[in-house]
């Protein structure tokens, strides 16, 4: 298809458009024509002065001139700059318009002064041009000035800009004549997507059935089974009591009677840390928290074994945020009982609890002086049912620490350890300070 004009390809208004802001934010006046000379767009931002001078015939011959010389270089790509003959100072730009490797248009721009005129000059030019003195002054005030560098510059950048816009240009007139031929297949396409969307809705609906059902066996599971362990534990507190009169006469019935209620200790920690991590995934219950009355609680809570552990917990000016209480509670409970299983023998455990605000979050640490965790199991430590040591030496589910990752995801955070054999670890995690749970 042979291109003849260029409105053929880009729009009139899209051109005057792209015109106008160039002239409005340069405050510089600029025309497009076509190899006639005859103008496509309306002149934009042409200024008192322009308007002055145009009907002279000095000036009207060098309009002719400049279209008729940048007219006869088709294959010219680059700006051609031009000072008026009769205004030395002022500056003028043509720029061609090529498409499709054609020469269809040419943008005009210009007619500003590269420095401020002498009041010599300001004289000479009116005597020349035959304008009363007032009326020349003053449409010369509305002439903008470019020093010859600046104007240059902005002219090559406008010419990237003007070849930018006509390849654009030239691709989008391409795709429209394939987009029309490819039409059908593009039908065939969507057509293809829709049925893969209609599957990948019907697996992700069963993949949330099976979620929720998973969700729902973890609780009833864990729930259901507490209560044959009551009733384990008490008729084996009865046999304990039965058995108490003869104590220590039968050594083995009463290592059998240790190890029995110890499994059981075990089994109840183990369901109580199913149970947790199957409610983390409970629709949270937003509520501001100030979490240095949590703290207070949760102190409270561990008093026993942080006495035990003579443990010195430091922390101040925690923030007040928006959250769910129970999983705020958890979190630090889990990660303070976690310094207390693995306080260093001997050693006075120091918890301290820092926070600091970064951009839209608060960045949580705590800090203890305990044994620390060697460097490849840091990764380790946030998996469900993964324990360092055996029960018998640091008992322990296995859960706390994922159910601290799980709700700190739950609250688009992040939580990692970093640690130093027999110098302690820091526990990080981030907290948004404003969270919108939806």
């Amino acid at each position: 298809m042979s291109i003849q004009k260029i409105t053929e390809i880009i729009p009139i208004e899209k051109l005057q458009s792209f015109q106008k802001q160039f002239s409005d934010t340069f405050r510089m006046s600029s025309l497009i024509i076509d190899l006639n000379g005859n103008p496509i767009t309306e002149e934009a931002h042409a200024h008192d002065f322009c308007r002055l001078v145009r009907h002279s015939s000095k000036n009207q011959d060098f309009y002719r001139k400049m279209i008729d010389q940048t007219l006869s270089f088709p294959d010219q790509s680059t700006p051609v700059f031009f000072r008026h003959p009769f205004f030395e100072e002022m500056l003028f730009a043509f720029i061609p318009i090529i498409l499709h490797g054609k020469h269809l248009a040419s943008w005009i721009s210009g007619q500003v002064f590269e420095k401020e005129l002498s009041d010599e000059k300001v004289l000479e030019y009116q005597k020349k041009l035959n304008i009363p003195f007032e009326e020349f002054t003053g449409a010369l005030k509305t002439v903008p000035y470019f020093a010859e560098e600046e104007f240059k510059k902005i002219h090559f950048f406008l010419n990237e800009s003007i070849q930018t816009l006509s390849y654009f240009g030239c691709r989008c007139h391409d795709l429209t004549e394939k987009n029309q031929e490819n039409q059908k297949l593009i039908e065939i396409e969507n057509k293809k997507l829709k049925e893969n969307e209609e599957k990948q809705t019907i697996l992700l609906k069963k993949l949330e059935e099976s979620n929720a059902e998973l969700k729902q066996f973890a609780y009833a599971a864990s729930h259901d089974l507490k209560e044959p362990l009551r009733m384990i534990n008490n008729f084996l507190r009865l046999i304990q009591r039965h058995i108490g009169k003869t104590y220590g006469k039968d050594p083995k019935l009463d290592e059998f009677s240790f190890f029995a209620l110890d499994a059981l200790k075990r089994m109840e920690e183990f369901i109580d840390g199913i149970l947790y991590y199957s409610r983390a995934n409970a629709p949270i219950k937003q509520e501001e928290i100030d979490l240095n009355k949590l703290m207070t609680q949760v102190l409270f809570y561990l008093q026993i074994p942080l006495q035990e552990k003579k443990a010195d917990v430091i922390y101040k000016n925690l923030p007040v945020i928006q959250a769910d209480k129970n999983h705020m509670f958890q979190l630090f409970q889990n990660l303070i009982s976690n310094a207390l299983k693995y306080s260093a023998p001997e050693i006075p455990l120091k918890i301290s609890i820092e926070v600091t605000k970064k951009e839209n979050q608060h960045l949580f640490s705590i800090k203890d002086n305990g044994m620390g965790i060697e460097g490849e199991n840091l990764k380790k430590i946030f998996m469900i049912f993964q324990r360092l040591h055996a029960y018998q030496d640091i008992p322990g589910s296995g859960i706390g620490l994922a159910l601290c990752k799980k709700i700190v995801e739950r609250y688009e955070g992040e939580i990692w350890a970093e640690s130093e054999k027999q110098k302690g670890t820091v526990f990080f995690f981030t907290l948004p300070s404003c969270f919108n749970h939806e």
